[in-house]
């Protein structure tokens, strides 16, 4: 019994172990689909399938991932219809996080079919959201400018171009940027602004050269060396071209990527001398075959390109030879008119008179026809379109003006009423403010007047007490023999006096000694009182008098003074107190 128990627990524990390590089979699916996305068409389609068919009891989130997925791979075969339901699909289940590259997708899809408008409106509505990261705005940024790049908005498009770099820059993620750098390369090519793309792509080619991504790297290659071959740099562009591996390109099995490859080799080459004919012949051929075979819009271009070519080396075989491989009839009629107009043009240049039963400058005469007819018709309709909004927007406004004609006359009345009552209140405010203004002249004036007459009644009073002092002084020196034998009794004696005196100028100059004290500390009060009998304006002489000090000592008072004053002259020193209040 023990035995059954232990191996029952062995099973049971093994089949945990195995069933933790091993992977489900919908994880290895979506590795799978990831895997060969570029690689493998087949295998795609499969795994796309079996994912669909396993992931009912996946959470929500998990299934909002795989219809994103799904609607990419779809979006990537052109199947723009069922693309789109996936996406929206995808948006429906996802978490707010989630939504997000969901939606970047959709908006996506809308640029691919050419419908501008709902892009940038989509993308637009997104960059409001909250809670945004910087890479998802980087990302947004970027597909922004790509469609405005699309629809003809140079400024705009590079407004957006440069957010996304600097934005994708900030989280150091090396594969979005070169990927954002490619678009923005493409942007100035497409512009021919080929000095401005070429750093760009060399930028990016770093980050390519280093990854699984070959796809990309291989893309932004080709349209390097096309920008060297527009600015007359033949060798460099075939140089470049010639790092990639040709096996690794028909693996991908991509003809419309292999059709622009072997047409801009040869281009190249042909403006090369280490080329042979031979080999130019060949990429000329493997470029048409591969566009025909795509039903690319471009193979009548490379159609052209091959026929001058074979016309400038004398090989006039090749148009009949062409002419037989494949059904250049249909091919011509497939083409828009500025491909057709390229082509016969190509043709007259070769002295080819007749293509397709058609005389070739017949023919080109009728195109030019047909397309002033459409420029024509295009003006027309533009005008109509542009003629009939005007009429409605007319039509809307003579509607709403009549419609409120009613409320405009009273907010007319009502603005008027208010202006009125403002004005007068202005008016009032006005007339108060120069009552005020006078009422504050006359008090100043009044306040001026009894100052001055305070100040002058001060001065009075300080000039009777110097006259005072004077008077004094000249008692004590009638009694000269008796002052030198005490010094003391002639301070004694002019003291109270000059207390009086100090009292009165102070009264006179309220900030006079604080305002002093303040910017020389250093002054004593010998110093200070120096200072008042000066700023009174009086002679050295008659401070000598009322200091009861020699006339050769007020000069040296005046002389230390003016050091601790830091001033050059006696002279600075009465203006330096005449500042002082």
């Amino acid at each position: 019994m023990n035995k059954i128990i232990l191996n029952l627990i062995f099973i049971l524990v093994f089949s945990v172990n195995t069933f933790g390590q091993s992977k489900l089979p919908i994880e290895n699916y979506r590795e799978n689909l990831k895997t060969f996305f570029y690689t493998n068409k087949d295998s795609c389609a499969y795994y796309v399938k079996k994912i669909l068919a396993h992931h009912n009891f996946e959470h929500d989130t998990t299934k909002a991932k795989d219809f994103n997925n799904v609607g990419v791979y779809y979006l990537f075969e052109k199947q723009i219809d069922t693309a789109k339901y996936y996406f929206k699909r995808s948006i429906a289940l996802a978490s707010k996080k989630n939504k997000v590259s969901s939606t970047i997708a959709l908006g996506t899809l809308y640029k691919k079919t050419g419908n501008y408008e709902a892009s940038i409106l989509l993308f637009n509505t997104l960059l409001t959201e909250p809670n945004l990261t910087i890479r998802n705005k980087g990302i947004i940024h970027s597909k922004l400018a790509s469609t405005h790049s699309l629809n003809t908005d140079f400024k705009k498009a590079s407004f957006h171009f440069k957010k996304a770099i600097s934005l994708i820059k900030l989280i150091d993620d090396k594969g979005q940027l070169a990927t954002c750098e490619i678009n923005y390369a493409n942007f100035y090519k497409n512009n021919s602004l080929f000095n401005l793309a070429l750093p760009l792509y060399e930028s990016s080619l770093t980050y390519f050269t280093n990854t699984i991504d070959y796809l990309n790297y291989v893309i932004a290659t080709i349209n390097y060396a096309y920008c060297y071959y527009e600015l007359d740099n033949n060798t460099k562009a075939l140089t470049i071209l010639e790092t990639l591996n040709e096996q690794k390109l028909l693996e991908f099995n991509n003809p419309e990527l292999l059709a622009g490859y072997y047409n801009l080799k040869s281009i190249t080459q042909q403006n090369t001398s280490r080329v042979n004919t031979k080999e130019i012949f060949s990429n000329y051929q493997k470029s048409v075959d591969f566009a025909y075979k795509s039903n690319d819009i471009n193979t009548l271009t490379y159609l052209t390109n091959y026929i001058d070519y074979a016309t400038s080396k004398n090989n006039t075989s090749v148009v009949k030879s062409l002419s037989l491989k494949f059904n250049l009839d249909s091919m011509y009629s497939n083409t828009s008119i500025i491909g057709k107009t390229t082509f016969l043009k190509s043709l007259n240049e070769r002295s080819i008179t007749t293509f397709f039963g058609k005389n070739v400058k017949d023919e080109l005469i009728k195109l030019t026809e047909e397309l002033n007819l459409k420029n024509k018709q295009v003006i027309i309709n533009e005008l109509t379109d542009t003629n009939t909004l005007l009429d409605s927007k007319t039509n809307e406004k003579k509607a709403y003006w009549y419609k409120n004609i009613y409320n405009v006359i009273i907010g007319l009345i009502l603005l008027i009423t208010i202006i009125i009552v403002i004005a007068r209140l202005f008016k009032k405010i006005s007339l108060v403010k120069t009552d005020m203004k006078i009422i504050k002249k006359e008090y100043a004036t009044k306040n001026s007047q009894s100052e001055l007459k305070r100040i002058e009644s001060n001065k009075q009073l300080i000039a009777l007490d110097i006259e005072n002092i004077k008077l004094r002084e000249e008692l004590l020196n009638r009694n000269h023999s008796a002052l030198n034998k005490n010094s003391r009794i002639s301070n004694a004696i002019l003291d109270p006096y000059w207390k009086k005196f100090i009292e009165k100028f102070n009264t006179l100059n309220p900030y006079f000694v604080s305002a002093l004290k303040y910017k020389h500390p250093i002054l004593t009060s010998s110093d200070i009182e120096l200072c008042s009998l000066m700023k009174l304006s009086l002679t050295n002489k008659d401070i000598a008098l009322i200091l009861n000090i020699e006339y050769r000592s007020v000069i040296t008072k005046k002389q230390r003074l003016k050091k601790k004053l830091n001033l050059e002259s006696i002279g600075e020193i009465e203006e330096f107190l005449s500042t002082l209040i």
